[in-house]
């Protein structure tokens, strides 16, 4: 009795499907600093992304996206996540001229390992925010400054 065998063309689908979802499972680098980039969880987001010529690239944290719009022309959109899940920051460049939604928004900037970007350069929608989250976080945090969008440029500009 012969048995059912799969077509070839169903082996053919299945084992692209699976290459799909070990691709789509693998782990993002950021291309300035190499770490990777983290996922959003459910309760905190975590991917940074910029915007420009129709393009879009993520990255392990604001700090680096910023580094790498200076090697990008024209204007640009990089999206950092907040404190708070759901609100990002918006950091736009037009015609050179750079901008940051919300108005108020500042970042936390604390010198340490870059391991631990993702908190250290981490955006905040006022300064009342940046208070809040370095209570919550004390020792990871401790130095940190509350710097605007000014500040962040200077940083990256300066490789900190």
């Amino acid at each position: 009795m012969r048995t059912a065998r799969p077509k070839r063309g169903w082996a053919a689908v299945i084992v692209a499907l699976g290459l799909a979802l070990t691709v789509a499972a693998d782990p993002v680098s950021c291309p300035i600093c190499g770490l990777e980039c983290l996922k959003d969880t459910r309760d905190a987001d975590y991917q940074v992304s910029m915007q420009a010529g129709g393009k879009s690239r993520t990255y392990r944290c604001v700090l680096c996206a910023i580094e790498d719009s200076a090697h990008v022309k024209g204007d640009l959109v990089i999206v950092a996540p907040s404190t708070v899940k759901g609100q990002p920051v918006k950091i736009e460049r037009t015609q050179g001229d750079w901008k940051v939604t919300p108005e108020k928004a500042l970042f936390a900037y604390a010198e340490g390992s870059h391991a631990q970007c993702q908190f250290r350069y981490r955006a905040v929608s006022s300064k009342e925010a940046f208070d809040k989250y370095v209570e919550a976080n004390p020792k990871l945090l401790k130095g940190a400054k509350a710097i605007d969008l000014a500040g962040l440029l200077a940083k990256a500009k300066d490789g900190k």
